[in-house]
């Protein structure tokens, strides 16, 4: 019998610069908008290259290691893994009410609410709720979010983009991820600053509950 389970966590920022030494802050903001966190995919990197090349030879080219990264984690990790797949694709594109997700996926309220239970405990999903609501558990203001950057990042580029891919158009993809990278980089940064402010690293006063203002 076990005595005890670890579960390890995503790199924080500053972990995260010692793979990238050649990357200044912003870049290493932008590094983690599309990497994350996870050890192989930032030992893959070489920082005294620039990111989108890195981006290109590790992720858009045919070949690239972490090409198929999202399908083969999902087949590591699940059974049903069109359902989760499907779930994680309408989250991507903007559905990110339980409602819009109903609707997307064609699935039950009962079985929706289950499989973001289970991808919310594999850290790829969170569920944002403002931090002026009493009850975060049962308020009907939260939004599913993906939560994983790499995931995020593969659905709103490689999946998007993968017939291109397929045909050699590996060009025409980075560069929309290349106007796309800045918009990544401050989701990321956002996230950031609230893990920080939940934890008191921004100041001497730490906050019971920390989230967005409100709905967008």
């Amino acid at each position: 019998r076990r005595t005890g389970q670890l579960r390890l966590a995503p790199l924080p920022f500053e972990a995260l610069r010692l793979f990238v030494p050649g990357y200044g802050f912003e870049e290493a903001v932008r590094t983690q908008a599309v990497f994350g966190g996870i050890p192989h995919y930032l030992q893959l990197l070489d920082s005294s290259r620039p990111l989108t090349s890195n981006i290109r030879d590790v992720v858009l080219g045919s070949g690239a290691p972490l090409r198929d990264e999202v399908e083969f984690l999902l087949r590591q990790e699940l059974v049903e893994t069109r359902i989760y797949f499907g779930i994680l694709a309408a989250i991507a594109a903007g559905k990110e009410k339980l409602a819009e997700i109903i609707n997307a996926t064609h699935l039950t309220s009962g079985n929706v609410s289950k499989y973001l239970s289970v991808l919310q405990s594999l850290g790829l999903v969170h569920r944002d709720v403002p931090a002026s609501e009493h009850d975060p558990d049962k308020s009907k203001r939260g939004l599913y979010r993906i939560a994983d950057p790499f995931v995020r990042f593969w659905f709103r580029h490689v999946r998007r983009g993968w017939s291109r891919l397929e045909t050699g158009q590996v060009d025409a993809v980075l560069r929309e991820v290349e106007s796309d990278l800045d918009r990544l980089a401050a989701a990321t940064y956002e996230d950031r600053c609230r893990q920080r402010a939940a934890t008191g690293a921004l100041g001497p006063r730490r906050g019971s509950r920390v989230g967005r203002g409100g709905n967008p």
